[in-house]
């Protein structure tokens, strides 16, 4: 499969693409839901999806749903719409693009912004998205957002692949780190809602649980 390199850092839960593809689910127990897939909000799972909403990019689908704060799951798997060429210029210490026009090395190129830190200056660079599962290596599926869409790690590709009740989510927004996971019993949080000094992600027993941000101001 195509990879595409690149990864967002202020372009909200979108950004681009490193690669992608989808793998397995894994799973639970409980109820349905979500735009066409699984789900898990009538099963008693207490992290099941809270009041979701779809998520949409230029008025269109994504195929994913806000379940809280910085928090989605995957009904199923889309075309991620895409908002380049974008009018307007970035602007930063270093230029190394100032257009999306500028980014051709590569399908979805767009020029992002990132902020100064740790004695870097601000920077204006190429990043490379996705439109496509396809279009990311085995493991990893593309997860639409702003202004295209990102490869992440996946084990599922959609809800339809997790056990019954449960949902094949993913952390979404600035400052988290995006894996599209099938939630489980185990799971400590749903969403960010239940982190008062972070984001629900995965943790390294595989469960859901609440980690610090993943950066150190405003990010992605």
């Amino acid at each position: 499969m195509v990879g595409c390199g690149g990864d967002s850092s202020s372009d909200d839960a979108g950004g681009s693409g490193g690669a992608a593809g989808s793998g397995g689910g894994s799973a639970g127990s409980g109820g349905t839901g979500g735009i066409g897939g699984a789900g898990g909000t009538d099963g008693g799972f207490v992290h099941a999806c809270k009041d979701p909403k779809p998520i949409l990019v230029n008025g269109q689908p994504t195929g994913l749903e806000s379940c809280g704060t910085s928090a989605a799951r995957r009904a199923e798997s889309t075309t991620c719409p895409e908002l380049m060429p974008r009018a307007s210029a970035c602007t930063a210490t270093q230029l190394d693009c100032t257009t999306d026009a500028d980014c051709t090395a590569a399908p979805h190129g767009y020029c992002a912004f990132s902020a100064a830190g740790f004695m870097q200056p601000s920077v204006c660079g190429c990043r490379y998205g996705c439109t496509q599962d396809s279009e990311c290596p085995q493991g990893q599926a593309c997860l639409c957002g702003e202004p295209t869409g990102q490869c992440v790690l996946a084990d599922c590709a959609t809800s339809a692949e997790c056990t019954s009740g449960f949902d094949c989510v993913t952390a979404y927004g600035d400052c988290t780190g995006k894996q599209l996971h099938c939630q489980q019993p185990a799971d400590e949080c749903g969403s960010a809602d239940d982190c008062p000094n972070g984001y629900c992600g995965v943790g390294p027993q595989g469960n859901f649980v609440c980690l610090g941000s993943g950066c150190g101001a405003a990010g992605g």
